[in-house]
Protein backbone atom coordinates (compact mmCIF):
# COMPACT_ATOMS: atom_id res chain seq x y z
CA UNK A 1 0.00 0.00 0.00
CA UNK A 2 1.30 3.43 -0.93
CA UNK A 3 1.50 6.31 1.58
CA UNK A 4 -1.24 8.07 -0.38
CA UNK A 5 -3.57 5.06 -0.03
CA UNK A 6 -2.70 4.78 3.66
CA UNK A 7 -3.63 8.44 4.22
CA UNK A 8 -6.89 8.03 2.28
CA UNK A 9 -7.84 4.94 4.29
CA UNK A 10 -7.04 6.75 7.55
CA UNK A 11 -9.31 9.65 6.54
CA UNK A 12 -12.05 7.27 5.33
CA UNK A 13 -12.22 5.18 8.49
CA UNK A 14 -11.85 8.18 10.80
CA UNK A 15 -14.74 9.94 9.06
CA UNK A 16 -16.95 6.84 9.14
CA UNK A 17 -16.27 6.19 12.82
CA UNK A 18 -17.09 9.78 13.77
CA UNK A 19 -20.74 9.28 12.77
CA UNK A 20 -21.27 5.55 13.32
CA UNK A 21 -22.33 3.17 16.04
CA UNK A 22 -20.13 0.23 16.98
CA UNK A 23 -21.08 -3.16 18.39
CA UNK A 24 -18.49 -5.44 20.00
CA UNK A 25 -18.44 -9.23 20.37
CA UNK A 26 -15.88 -11.37 22.14
CA UNK A 27 -15.29 -15.13 22.10
CA UNK A 28 -12.37 -17.25 23.27
CA UNK A 29 -11.33 -17.61 19.60
CA UNK A 30 -11.41 -13.89 18.78
CA UNK A 31 -12.99 -10.47 18.79
CA UNK A 32 -15.21 -8.62 16.33
CA UNK A 33 -16.55 -5.12 15.80
CA UNK A 34 -19.51 -4.23 13.60
CA UNK A 35 -19.73 -0.61 12.46
CA UNK A 36 -23.15 0.66 11.40
CA UNK A 37 -25.04 3.84 10.56
CA UNK A 38 -28.48 4.79 9.19
CA UNK A 39 -27.66 2.95 5.96
CA UNK A 40 -27.10 -0.32 7.86
CA UNK A 41 -23.87 -2.23 8.41
CA UNK A 42 -20.90 -0.32 7.02
CA UNK A 43 -18.23 -2.95 7.73
CA UNK A 44 -17.07 -5.51 10.24
CA UNK A 45 -13.54 -6.28 11.39
CA UNK A 46 -12.64 -9.54 13.11
CA UNK A 47 -9.51 -10.78 14.82
CA UNK A 48 -9.04 -14.55 14.95
CA UNK A 49 -6.76 -15.39 17.89
CA UNK A 50 -6.20 -18.96 16.72
CA UNK A 51 -4.84 -17.93 13.31
CA UNK A 52 -3.60 -14.49 14.45
CA UNK A 53 -5.37 -12.95 11.46
CA UNK A 54 -7.81 -10.15 10.69
CA UNK A 55 -10.82 -10.22 8.35
CA UNK A 56 -12.57 -7.15 6.98
CA UNK A 57 -16.18 -7.57 5.91
CA UNK A 58 -17.13 -4.82 3.47
CA UNK A 59 -20.56 -3.54 2.47
CA UNK A 60 -21.72 -1.81 -0.70
CA UNK A 61 -21.80 1.40 1.34
CA UNK A 62 -18.09 1.05 2.16
CA UNK A 63 -17.23 0.28 -1.46
CA UNK A 64 -19.03 3.45 -2.53
CA UNK A 65 -17.06 5.41 0.09
CA UNK A 66 -13.84 4.09 -1.51
CA UNK A 67 -14.78 5.99 -4.67
CA UNK A 68 -15.42 9.22 -2.76
CA UNK A 69 -11.94 9.04 -1.21
CA UNK A 70 -10.24 8.25 -4.53
CA UNK A 71 -9.45 4.64 -3.64
CA UNK A 72 -9.62 1.86 -6.24
CA UNK A 73 -12.27 -0.82 -5.63
CA UNK A 74 -9.57 -3.47 -5.09
CA UNK A 75 -7.55 -1.39 -2.58
CA UNK A 76 -6.85 -3.25 0.67
CA UNK A 77 -6.35 -1.38 3.95
CA UNK A 78 -4.07 -2.61 6.72
CA UNK A 79 -6.56 -4.80 8.59
CA UNK A 80 -4.70 -4.57 11.88
CA UNK A 81 -4.76 -0.76 11.64
CA UNK A 82 -8.51 -0.84 10.96
CA UNK A 83 -9.08 -3.17 13.94
CA UNK A 84 -7.04 -1.00 16.31
CA UNK A 85 -8.74 2.19 15.07
CA UNK A 86 -12.21 0.71 15.57
CA UNK A 87 -11.24 -0.69 18.98
CA UNK A 88 -10.06 2.75 20.09
CA UNK A 89 -13.22 4.42 18.73
CA UNK A 90 -15.40 1.86 20.54
CA UNK A 91 -13.51 2.40 23.79
CA UNK A 92 -13.92 6.16 23.40
CA UNK A 93 -17.67 5.83 22.77
CA UNK A 94 -18.06 3.68 25.88
CA UNK A 95 -16.04 6.19 27.91
CA UNK A 96 -18.31 9.02 26.75
CA UNK A 97 -21.44 7.07 27.71
CA UNK A 98 -20.07 6.33 31.20
CA UNK A 99 -18.80 9.90 31.68
CA UNK A 100 -22.25 11.31 31.03
CA UNK A 101 -23.40 9.37 34.12
CA UNK A 102 -20.27 9.85 36.25
CA UNK A 103 -17.67 12.45 35.32
CA UNK A 104 -14.85 10.65 37.17
CA UNK A 105 -15.01 7.63 34.86
CA UNK A 106 -13.14 9.71 32.24
CA UNK A 107 -9.96 9.41 34.25
CA UNK A 108 -10.60 5.80 35.27
CA UNK A 109 -11.14 4.71 31.66
CA UNK A 110 -8.09 6.56 30.37
CA UNK A 111 -5.95 4.62 32.87
CA UNK A 112 -6.95 1.27 31.36
CA UNK A 113 -4.23 0.04 28.97
CA UNK A 114 -2.22 3.23 29.56
CA UNK A 115 1.49 3.75 29.84
CA UNK A 116 2.43 5.65 32.97
CA UNK A 117 5.74 7.42 33.46
CA UNK A 118 6.97 8.59 36.86
CA UNK A 119 9.26 11.56 37.32
CA UNK A 120 10.04 14.21 39.87
CA UNK A 121 9.62 17.89 39.09
CA UNK A 122 11.00 20.00 41.89
CA UNK A 123 9.35 18.62 45.00
CA UNK A 124 6.46 17.16 42.99
CA UNK A 125 6.19 13.41 42.42
CA UNK A 126 4.41 13.27 39.06
CA UNK A 127 2.77 10.51 37.02
CA UNK A 128 2.22 11.13 33.30
CA UNK A 129 -0.48 9.01 31.64
CA UNK A 130 -0.58 8.27 27.90
CA UNK A 131 -3.11 6.02 26.19
CA UNK A 132 -2.25 4.51 22.81
CA UNK A 133 0.48 7.12 22.47
CA UNK A 134 -1.88 10.04 23.13
CA UNK A 135 -1.14 12.16 26.23
CA UNK A 136 -4.02 12.00 28.72
CA UNK A 137 -3.05 13.79 31.91
CA UNK A 138 -0.37 14.19 34.54
CA UNK A 139 -1.01 14.29 38.26
CA UNK A 140 1.58 15.40 40.78
CA UNK A 141 1.84 15.57 44.56
CA UNK A 142 4.19 17.60 46.73
CA UNK A 143 4.65 15.73 50.03
CA UNK A 144 6.22 18.79 51.66
CA UNK A 145 3.24 21.07 51.04
CA UNK A 146 0.49 18.47 50.65
CA UNK A 147 -0.56 20.11 47.36
CA UNK A 148 -1.59 18.40 44.11
CA UNK A 149 -1.10 19.52 40.51
CA UNK A 150 -3.18 18.25 37.58
CA UNK A 151 -2.54 18.96 33.91
CA UNK A 152 -5.00 17.68 31.30
CA UNK A 153 -3.62 16.94 27.84
CA UNK A 154 -5.14 16.27 24.43
CA UNK A 155 -7.00 13.03 25.20
CA UNK A 156 -8.76 14.27 28.35
CA UNK A 157 -9.42 17.68 26.80
CA UNK A 158 -11.02 16.00 23.77
CA UNK A 159 -13.15 13.78 26.01
CA UNK A 160 -14.24 16.83 28.02
CA UNK A 161 -15.36 18.49 24.76
CA UNK A 162 -17.14 15.39 23.44
CA UNK A 163 -18.96 14.87 26.76
CA UNK A 164 -19.84 18.56 27.13
CA UNK A 165 -18.01 18.81 30.45
CA UNK A 166 -16.72 22.28 31.40
CA UNK A 167 -12.92 22.42 31.64
CA UNK A 168 -13.27 24.02 35.06
CA UNK A 169 -14.63 20.74 36.44
CA UNK A 170 -11.85 18.75 38.12
CA UNK A 171 -11.71 15.30 39.69
CA UNK A 172 -10.80 14.63 43.32
CA UNK A 173 -7.02 15.10 43.12
CA UNK A 174 -6.12 12.87 46.07
CA UNK A 175 -8.07 9.84 44.84
CA UNK A 176 -6.89 10.34 41.24
CA UNK A 177 -3.27 10.57 42.39
CA UNK A 178 -3.64 7.39 44.48
CA UNK A 179 -5.34 5.48 41.65
CA UNK A 180 -2.71 6.58 39.10
CA UNK A 181 0.14 5.71 41.46
CA UNK A 182 -1.42 2.28 42.14
CA UNK A 183 -1.67 1.58 38.40
CA UNK A 184 1.95 2.65 37.96
CA UNK A 185 3.10 0.36 40.79
CA UNK A 186 1.13 -2.55 39.31
CA UNK A 187 2.69 -1.95 35.87
CA UNK A 188 6.15 -1.83 37.46
CA UNK A 189 5.59 -5.18 39.20
CA UNK A 190 4.36 -6.78 35.95
CA UNK A 191 7.39 -5.44 34.05
CA UNK A 192 9.77 -6.76 36.71
CA UNK A 193 8.10 -10.18 36.52
CA UNK A 194 8.42 -10.22 32.72
CA UNK A 195 12.08 -9.27 32.90
CA UNK A 196 12.66 -11.92 35.56
CA UNK A 197 11.10 -14.58 33.31
CA UNK A 198 13.60 -13.75 30.55
CA UNK A 199 16.46 -14.81 32.80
Amino acid sequence: MTQSEHDKFSALFSDILTYSGIQYANKPTGEAYVVYNNAGIVFSITFNKTRNSYTLGKSNFLQNEYKKYGLPADAVPDHKMVFETVAFAYKTQQTVLRAQKDFNTLYKDVLIDSDILYHTRGDFETYMVTNHGTPGYSIGFNPKTGKYDLTNYMLIKTLYTVCGIPESRKPDYASLYKRTKDYYMAQTVVECMRNFEIY
